[in-house]
């Protein structure tokens, strides 16, 4: 799961607008979270391994990448066209998001796959989106 992490981080790391990349460690749990906005926090599961032989399993790996801003601007149909333009950066940070990761696939990973993406309401004055991807891997490290 290292070598996934590792390589979220330079996945996303490609995208100028993403300011802080990191683990989900309950950092918005804080009073005043170190991060720097808006970020992307990473989560990343392994809810089933299958055994193949030898030592080799095929790990089915999901993972989730929170993205979270401060609150957004104006965005009803009488606010300025502009205050709107600058509020609606907000979708296009997840769509960024999306583009960089889905069908990302290489030598140690089966292409990325998003299943679903979710607003959450998880502090006030912070807009949060969870993307939730899949993959696999083989794994060899107990052959």
């Amino acid at each position: 799961m290292e070598e996934l992490y590792v390589k979220l981080l330079e996945l996303l790391g490609d995208i100028p607008e993403l300011r802080y990349v990191d683990l989900d460690k309950g950092q918005l749990m804080e009073e005043r979270p170190s991060i720097a906005y808006p970020c992307a926090l990473i989560v990343i599961d392994m809810p089933q391994a299958e055994d193949m032989g030898g030592g080799v399993q095929l790990c089915n790996l999901s993972f989730t990448v929170r993205i979270v801003d401060k609150a957004l601007g104006e965005t009803h149909q009488i606010a300025p066209k502009a205050v709107v333009n600058r509020s609606l950066k907000w979708l296009r940070l997840q769509q960024k998001v999306y583009e960089k990761l889905q069908g990302y696939g290489d030598e140690n990973f089966y292409r990325f796959s998003r299943r679903s993406g979710k607003n959450e309401l998880i502090r006030t004055g912070l807009n949060s989106f969870a993307l939730h991807f899949e993959t696999s891997f083989h794994d060899h490290s107990a052959s």
